[in-house]
């Protein structure tokens, strides 16, 4: 009886390990805690102090904050931001595993890349412009490895980075918030956000934080399965498309379901809804909503080659083609509705 006890335990012990690693493979953009990236530049350390001496250390986030540093020297960044944060602050060290509740900062001179939940530091190379995007680099990497669980941050600084990154981010349905630019020591890039309409909040530094910990919360809303209840989207978005037709003369009715339903679902988590039937009055008292929703719709999503069957058909198709064709022969093709000219 003792030995087939210890078989038992010993069968338990391995399922259990088992349970573990098939948890582990999950996708961790589905489940895992979400990453708040924080890009700053010039008059940033004002801005990124009065932000985390508001942050609860106990969000279950964790926080990659991004900044244009100086190359000559150290940063002070972790011992300046721990003063103000009883979360624990680190400089990132090549392929660190991040934790919540926990600041991570990039160390001078680097790009910085996240895949699985691990940081990597790359080496930046001399480019032709000179200007290296450091937070557009971390952002677009964030998105894919968190989708909804993505949030992007602009803080004071010149020039245009981070915009890219949150179009990255808003293409994942992650969230983007932009420090009021009234606010901002230098207005430059959360003025770009702003203008290319990608910010989903613009707040004073004092009020991002409430507003993260509210998105949090709603985040599970985004990621689950669209429910087939007589009250679910799958029912209400008929009414939701012809509001949108209606305010704007764009016709969403053979769109892809599965985007609209996404980014509906991303909008009621925004503003705190959770009934579809509640965010159709919503729409319908909130014209500013409606015309939200149609430009979220229309967000640019840059991977040309994402449909690779459809290039792969084509390519099979041109090759045929190609074969036949006579020195004299001229070939031309168009791209429709190619927004980035890609």
């Amino acid at each position: 009886m003792a030995g087939k006890k210890k078989d038992d335990n010993s069968r338990q012990a391995e399922q259990n390990l088992n349970k573990g690693r098939k948890k582990k493979q999950h996708s961790p953009a589905s489940h895992d805690f979400p990453v708040i990236g924080i890009g700053a530049s010039a008059g940033g350390l004002e801005a990124l102090t009065n932000l985390f001496e508001k942050m609860s250390s106990e969000t279950g986030a964790a926080f990659v904050v991004v900044q244009h540093l100086a190359p000559t020297k150290d940063s002070a960044m972790p011992e300046l931001l721990g003063r103000r944060t009883q979360m624990s602050v680190r400089q990132i060290s090549d392929n660190i595993s991040i934790e919540p509740n926990t600041v991570y900062i990039i160390p001078p001179e680097k790009n910085m890349t996240i895949l699985d939940g691990t940081l990597h530091l790359l080496e930046q190379v001399e480019l032709k412009s000179g200007v290296h995007h450091p937070i557009d680099f971390f952002f677009r990497s964030l998105a894919k490895d968190r989708g909804p669980g993505a949030i992007g941050v602009i803080l004071s600084g010149t020039g245009t980075d981070g915009t890219d990154g949150a179009r990255a981010i808003k293409a994942e349905l992650g969230l983007v918030i932009a420090q009021d630019p009234e606010e901002a020591k230098y207005d430059g890039m959360p003025q770009s956000v702003i203008d290319s309409g990608l910010s989903d909040y613009v707040l004073p530094t004092a009020d991002i934080p409430e507003q993260i910990i509210r998105y949090i919360r709603h985040i599970p809303d985004v990621t689950k399965p669209v429910d087939g209840q007589p009250d679910g989207l799958f029912r209400v978005l008929p009414r939701i498309v012809a509001l949108i037709r209606e305010e704007t003369g764009n016709d969403f009715s053979t769109y892809k379901e599965s985007t609209l339903l996404r980014r509906i679902k991303r909008r009621m988590a925004i503003n705190q809804i959770t009934e579809p039937s509640q965010y159709v009055r919503f729409l319908q008292q909130n014209r500013q909503e409606v015309m939200v929703l149609f430009k979220e719709l229309l967000i640019n999503v840059t991977s040309f080659f994402r449909d690779k069957e459809a290039f792969e058909a084509l390519k099979k198709v041109l090759r045929e083609r190609l074969g036949e064709k006579t020195s004299d022969e001229e070939i031309r093709a168009w791209v429709l509705g190619c927004a980035t000219g890609e």
